[in-house]
């Protein structure tokens, strides 16, 4: 169990499992993986490979980091930020759902903490959401996809986007490891919303086609709320 994070953007991690598999470039120095290797052997990475569940006390510490919540918030002048998973992916195809229904209902209960679900895998998002996910329950949540380049910035920024979320929830991206380029303000996307063109994530407008001057914004238009950003690790 982690009381407090040394990750800068949050307050505590949590999670749930441990254990995952590369499934991008940002994968190549993974620091899960490498704390995996040392304290396990690096049985939890991989194709295949079994999770980790981790202990009642691990999985149920928001719990307790709720009910310590109105004080930190008197201390610090905003509520706990809690990420997860560092050690794992919350919409890992390859755990017992149940694990993640269990984690579903600590997040619902734990409404004075701040959640930040971070995934690689935005495609698989829609059919893992919990039910009640638009009622209210959930709207101390906020959900992150990685990104690390253009190219995945254009394919997963609109995933991201076209997430049904209410209104107090948010949108942000982990622009980390930053393994090139990337301009927010021109995701590559074809017919979506019934555009085509480059859409500002920033701003909600489309420019469609090559034209610099025609700007459109959609009614449906969302934008990312947060993009936090870091440099890749390891050796080489």
């Amino acid at each position: 169990m982690v009381a407090f994070s040394a990750i800068e953007w949050c307050t505590h991690t949590c999670n749930p499992w441990i254990g995952c598999q590369k499934v991008s470039p940002g994968c190549d120095h993974c620091y899960a993986e490498t704390r995996d290797l040392r304290f396990h052997g690096g049985v939890h990475w991989g194709p295949g490979a079994p999770r980790h569940r981790t202990g009642a006390a691990t999985r149920n510490a928001p719990l307790k980091w709720n009910r310590e919540a109105e004080a930190f918030r008197a201390e610090h002048g905003h509520w706990p930020r809690v990420f997860s998973g560092s050690l794992c992916d919350l919409f890992d195809n390859a755990v017992d759902p149940i694990w993640r229904r269990d984690h579903w209902a600590v997040i619902r209960e734990t409404k004075n903490l701040r959640w930040m679900l971070l995934t690689k895998r935005i495609g698989n998002v829609i059919g893992m959401l919990p039910e009640g996910w638009l009622d209210g329950g959930f709207d101390h949540v906020g959900m992150m996809i990685t990104v690390v380049n253009q190219a995945e910035a254009n394919r997963d920024v609109p995933r991201l986007l076209d997430l049904p979320m209410s209104g107090n929830q948010w949108r942000g991206v982990s622009n980390e490891p930053a393994l090139g380029p990337v301009d927010y303000t021109r995701i590559v996307c074809t017919n979506r919303h019934g555009f085509g063109g480059t859409y500002d994530a920033l701003r909600g407008v489309w420019r469609p086609g090559d034209d610099e001057g025609a700007l459109v914004r959609h009614p449906r238009a969302t934008v990312l709320d947060w993009i936090v950003w870091g440099g890749e690790s390891g050796d080489d």
